[in-house]
């Protein structure tokens, strides 16, 4: 409570207009979460009681929050067993595997944490996302991955595009991470999963 604030983040609240700060730390697992900031555009002093108050007010949030966050970790397996197996019965019924995974697509991109999908099946090249790329960049990004040798057929994980040569990554816009999949017999086949 008495340590010094830096003078670049009292210009930053000078800036703001905020003559008054609190900053009450949620600490989950020894870590810093997160915080609630309190702000006041004018000189305040507040008590020790309601200091407390802030405090234990912390706590308890840390807590539910820790409490909700072990909650959803732990129903993580049983999730992602019960979409492995309605995934693989989707596979085994369906008469193509890329029919099957593109069906799949959004439960897909859900489980991996992705923003858009690209499928390329057979020649055949469908888009899965609210701001999908372009087709013609979607082409490009498959071409360059089946092209280059130690790539292609392989996995590919990129969290920067910067690996994406120059004439690329104009193309991909906000695209920053993907996931790249091989899938079936044929060398071309791929599923690409697409981080913002």
């Amino acid at each position: 409570m008495l340590r010094s604030v830096s003078p670049v983040f009292i210009e930053y609240l000078c800036n703001m207009g905020v003559a008054a700060s609190m900053r009450i730390s949620i600490v989950i697992a020894g870590k810093l979460w997160g915080m609630l900031a309190c702000h006041h555009m004018g000189p305040r002093r507040v008590s020790d009681t309601v200091r407390m108050a802030c405090d234990l007010l912390g706590q308890l949030l840390a807590s539910n929050l820790h409490r909700m966050l072990a909650r959803m970790q732990a129903a993580c397996p049983d999730k992602s067993a019960n979409f492995r197996a309605h995934l693989l019965a989707q596979v085994f019924s369906a008469h193509s595997l890329g029919s099957a995974l593109s069906k799949e697509a959004g439960s897909l991109c859900e489980s991996f944490g992705a923003q858009g999908m690209l499928l390329a099946d057979e020649c055949k090249l469908e888009l899965f996302a609210s701001l999908a790329p372009t087709a013609a960049a979607a082409a490009a990004l498959l071409q360059w991955l089946n092209a280059d040798k130690p790539l292609a057929g392989r996995m590919v994980h990129m969290n920067a595009l910067d690996s994406l040569p120059a004439a690329l990554r104009a193309p991909m816009g906000f695209w920053c991470e993907l996931l790249a999949l091989p899938f079936g017999v044929a060398p071309l086949n791929r599923m690409v999963l697409l981080r913002e």
